[in-house]
């Protein structure tokens, strides 16, 4: 896949920007999940009214949420991320298929005129 496809200027910029934007703090997508889980025992706790599973639900998710907080995420320094963005054919033929699973999965296609792939911070 990416060994049809180059960067330019503005496109580094951009996820180098964006790297750094998110770069510090736990990771938001772990945040997300932690909060759908509350509502979701919530929600259960509705029909069930089992207070025990409810305290438990939320004991863990207080204890996940404590763990995410402490945690940075696991990106590229901006040295590798643009380094990796200026030789996106080696990163493709570099990388072991479940890395190039993630690869295709976590860039976004724009449309400006014409299709762009726009990988996300923890691609690189």
């Amino acid at each position: 896949m990416l060994q049809h496809v180059a960067t330019n200027a503005a496109l580094v910029e951009d996820v180098l920007a964006e790297l750094e934007r998110t770069a510090v703090g736990p990771d938001p997508s772990t945040l997300s999940r932690i909060e759908r889980d509350r509502n979701a025992a919530l929600e259960r706790y509705k029909f069930d009214r089992d207070t025990a599973a409810l305290h438990a639900s939320m004991t863990r998710l207080d204890s996940e949420l404590e763990e995410a907080r402490a945690s940075q995420r696991d990106l590229p320094t901006p040295e590798d991320a643009r380094r990796f963005l200026e030789d996106l054919p080696y990163l493709w033929a570099t990388a072991e298929p479940e890395k190039r699973g993630q690869i295709s999965h976590r860039g976004q296609i724009s449309h400006r005129g014409k299709r762009d792939w726009r990988p996300l911070p923890d691609v690189v």
